[in-house]
């Protein structure tokens, strides 16, 4: 996972992440062999967070830090108090057919959901905390606020770029499958004014998701996976930011993939991209690797042109 390819200006805010650890205090979410779906996606949601605080020029706040509970309309009150620049909903799926597993990723709808299962699970995580409108909002008044801002026609097909690329993410992990991009009535989504998705991170009623979702570490490469996609998105974003003449960048926008590193006892997919300026994703594609695993000896062609506190010696 690697920042933008746009310089962070000194005295420029860090671009916020938003990430909203699904369900929390009396309300545990899915629950299958004393896995709890709360406590699930809160260990991810820290770990995101982590890795994302690592990242020059970004920053993570969590919705919520512990096991106590908010209602919908708390997360985004709390997103926009914040002035997130993306919002990331992180929750587990369940489905009466223990065969489907892996990812799915949503993103808003406002005509409606895209096939039945998307409906059903939004009305499912809606009528978890009374609809999650604030008090004194109804729904007409929610929609209508969304359809005056002229804003939400981007904001929206930014997340479909945003779930579009998460799930790729997940596609080349080898962690888990990438399922589905679907839409949704999620009222969690609703009233954001930033690109926003919400991440079913896998089927608790799936037996191998389930006993990924169960193992520490497995919890940790699934929240790689999600800032993965959300650092490919950005970079993707200022790109097309770049074409258009509306960022200045350090460098080159496209590095010359010329230089030669030779693996080393402790090293990672996920630190030499940071350190390159690079996705995991990137590397692979660029040395023909089938899984994410490297060896110790190992030679990678990695991008030159960063600057020297961050190159090798």
């Amino acid at each position: 996972v690697a920042p933008p390819p746009a310089v962070l200006k000194p005295g420029t805010r860090p671009f916020t992440v938003i990430v909203d650890p699904g369900h929390g205090g009396l309300d545990p979410g899915a629950m299958r062999n004393g896995v709890r779906e709360k406590d699930v996606v809160l260990d991810i949601a820290r770990e995101m967070a982590r890795l994302i605080d690592s990242v020059p020029g970004y920053r993570a706040i969590l919705t919520r830090t512990g096991d106590y509970g908010l209602e919908l309309w708390q997360r985004v009150e709390f997103a926009k108090r914040k002035e997130g620049d993306l919002f990331i909903s992180v929750h587990a799926n369940t489905n009466p057919r223990k065969a489907l597993s892996g990812m799915d990723v949503y993103f808003l709808s406002l005509q409606g959901a895209t096939d039945r299962e998307a409906k059903e699970l939004a009305d499912k995580e809606n009528a978890a905390q009374l609809v999650g409108l604030h008090p004194g909002q109804t729904h007409d008044d929610m929609v209508m606020d969304i359809l005056m801002d002229l804003r939400m026609t981007q904001v929206l097909h930014e997340s479909a770029r945003l779930s579009d690329h998460i799930l790729a993410s997940a596609d080349a992990s080898g962690v888990i499958a990438g399922r589905k991009v679907k839409q949704a009535g999620f009222h969690v989504l609703k009233s954001l004014a930033m690109p926003s998705a919400l991440v079913e991170v896998g089927f608790m009623t799936n037996r191998n998701d389930l006993a990924l979702l169960k193992k520490q570490s497995s919890r940790r490469e699934l929240a790689a996976v999600i800032v993965e996609g959300i650092m490919a998105w950005r970079r993707d974003r200022e790109a097309i930011a770049l074409l258009d003449g509306d960022v200045q960048l350090g460098g080159s926008a496209e590095p010359r993939w010329t230089r030669s590193y030779r693996v080393r006892r402790g090293d990672n997919l996920w630190d030499l991209a940071r350190r390159y300026g690079t996705t995991v994703n990137e590397i692979s594609r660029r040395n023909s690797l089938a899984t994410g695993e490297i060896l110790v000896g190992q030679t990678l062609r990695l991008p030159e042109g960063l600057p020297e506190s961050t190159q090798e010696p």
